[in-house]
């Protein structure tokens, strides 16, 4: 029996449960909000795994480093908490068709331009929420800069 690192917190067990699947295509881990960069470690050995949804996952940016090994995926989606540095962390992911990128907070300029160099995207999903929307986009009369004031 293969035993697994003991400096994996035990909030990361789910994934270790699987140290012999190799076949593995599709992988949700929607909504395992203890899911974060130690548990996507062992993601590692699933040679054949093409689609990854991490949607409601607390995987952050340092996260995405640890899918640089899994360049199969063609599908991928990612938590809201993913910024400009978590995407630029994606360019080893060359065959990456699909990229949900669903109420993203973070992204902005940097992480758009790193969106440039994944030349097989087809499928991408920028959409925010309508209460996100506000949020970010306050209507012209409520900014407090006066070239924006109406009159």
């Amino acid at each position: 029996m293969t035993t697994a690192p003991t400096d994996v917190p035990s909030n990361q067990k789910p994934l270790r449960l699987w140290p012999g699947v190799t076949e593995l295509s599709e992988l949700s881990v929607d909504g395992l909000q203890t899911l974060s960069r130690p548990g996507l470690e062992h993601l590692k050995g699933l040679l054949r795994l093409t689609e990854l949804y991490l949607f409601t996952t607390g995987v952050a940016d340092a996260g995405l480093g640890n899918l640089k090994d899994v360049k199969q995926l063609t599908k991928l989606t990612l938590p809201e908490r993913i910024g400009d540095a978590g995407l630029s962390l994606l360019d080893a992911l060359t065959n990456l068709g699909s990229l949900n990128l669903q109420q993203l907070k973070g992204l902005s300029g940097p992480g758009l331009a790193a969106l440039k160099e994944m030349a097989k995207i087809t499928d991408l999903d920028l959409s925010i929420s309508a209460a996100q929307a506000t949020r970010r986009f306050r209507p012209i009369s409520q900014r407090t800069d006066a070239r924006h004031r109406a009159s």
